[in-house]
């Protein structure tokens, strides 16, 4: 697992250094405003759309991770490499059109790898002991990055990304690729492959609460840079904050082994949602950006549960031959459809009443998620409670 565990680190510190400060480096250098920014954001998720779907099938038509992953990690890193040579509004929208079809498969594409390799030894609830490693190399490089920029400038981001990327592709040639179950030698089809994932009802509905939990979480989350401006804080500032959030993840993801052999996969998300609830609130009642620091730690706690209990559930509800293509098809939804949405209609609403209002819609999303989970658990009778209260194994073989 330590190979996983380098990869973790390599493939989220990448991403945190363009993910963390583009918004900033488009705001403060470009000049980009706030619904323009949602516009590039609508453009990223609606090639990202593409790219979850026909790369996350590609590896499971192939039966293999590890060549698809590198290709698209040289490929995205040219990409991020070209984005601060383009400065009119149509070559913007292309290269981040770009990226967000290549880079938006990679997290479903690595994770799937992992529990394939886990899976070996009926080790799946282990997967938060290597994903932690991720948030660690997400926190700090974040804050590192946040120190660079202050004394470089924004353009330091792009060869930060492009470092890590070389050591990202060594390091994933070295480690062995998932061996392909049976299914996956089996004829699969692009064109049916989503319809057999729709067929599965538990899938379909953990799909639905994760799309309305990030269609206000994702979508603030991408405007933090803003919020954090707005709040009074710097670019320090929005790098402590990116550290506390990363940061928590850490533990959580280390007691998610716990938690998931005790409770079921929906008991630990209905934990996240609670966690982003607060997060949301912290933000509404003080105002300041100290206070959008401690409701990061929320934040994190609440990633931290929902991405260990929805890859778990995930993974243990899909069709083995499909199971890459439904976590891929997954993020699609909940990360990429979602801030579609989110990002267009936040932006305008930012531009028109200030970014409270965002996080105030957004807290109203999260409670409609919270709303959907507990109607499931309490409505479906004591059947449905029991398996909620199984463990994820129990629950998902009872599915």
């Amino acid at each position: 697992m330590v190979r996983f565990r380098l990869m973790a680190v390599l493939h989220w510190g990448m991403f945190s250094a363009f993910n963390c400060y583009y918004v900033m480096f488009l705001r403060e250098e470009r000049g980009v405003s706030a619904t323009g920014l949602g516009a590039l954001m609508a453009v990223y998720t609606c090639s990202a759309i593409a790219g979850q779907y026909l790369l996350g099938f590609l590896c499971d038509k192939i039966g293999a991770r590890r060549p698809v992953y590198i290709a698209i990690i040289i490929a995205v890193a040219a990409a991020i490499a070209s984005f601060p040579r383009w400065t009119g509004q149509a070559a913007l929208y292309a290269v981040m059109a770009a990226i967000g079809f290549l880079q938006s498969p990679l997290s479903a594409i690595i994770d799937s790898w992992i529990f394939h390799f886990l899976a070996r030894s009926r080790a799946e609830k282990r997967y938060g002991t290597i994903r932690l490693f991720g948030s660690l190399g997400w926190a700090l490089n974040a804050l590192f990055t946040a120190f660079l920029i202050n004394k470089f400038g924004f353009t330091v981001i792009f060869y930060i990304c492009a470092g890590y990327a070389a050591a990202l592709v060594a390091a994933a040639a070295i480690t062995p690729d998932a061996r392909p179950v049976a299914a996956e030698k089996e004829g699969i089809r692009l064109r049916t492959a989503l319809g057999r994932l729709l067929r599965v009802k538990s899938y379909v509905f953990i799909v639905a609460v994760a799309f309305l939990l990030f269609m206000g979480e994702q979508t603030a989350y991408n405007f933090v840079a803003l919020l954090m401006k707005d709040s009074g804080g710097d670019v320090i500032m929005l790098g402590f904050n990116y550290l506390f959030s990363a940061g928590s993840e850490v533990p959580t993801m280390f007691l998610s082994v716990w938690l998931l052999r005790r409770w079921s996969a929906k008991r630990v998300l209905t934990a996240a949602v609670v966690a982003y609830a607060l997060r949301f609130i912290i933000i509404l009642l003080f105002r300041t950006p100290q206070a959008v620091v401690v409701a990061a730690v929320c934040e994190g706690i609440g990633y931290g549960l929902f991405i260990t209990s929805f890859r778990n559930y995930i993974y243990a509800v899909a069709p083995p031959e499909l199971r890459t293509t439904a976590m891929a098809v997954s993020d699609a939804v909940y990360l990429n459809v979602a801030v579609i949405i989110g990002g267009t209609a936040g932006g305008v609403l930012i531009d028109a009443f200030g970014i409270y209002w965002l996080v105030a819609a957004s807290l109203g999303l999260t409670l409609a998620a919270l709303a959907l989970l507990l109607g499931n658990w309490f409505l479906a009778g004591r059947k449905t409670a029991g398996r909620f209260l199984a463990p994820v194994a129990e629950q998902d073989s009872a599915d």
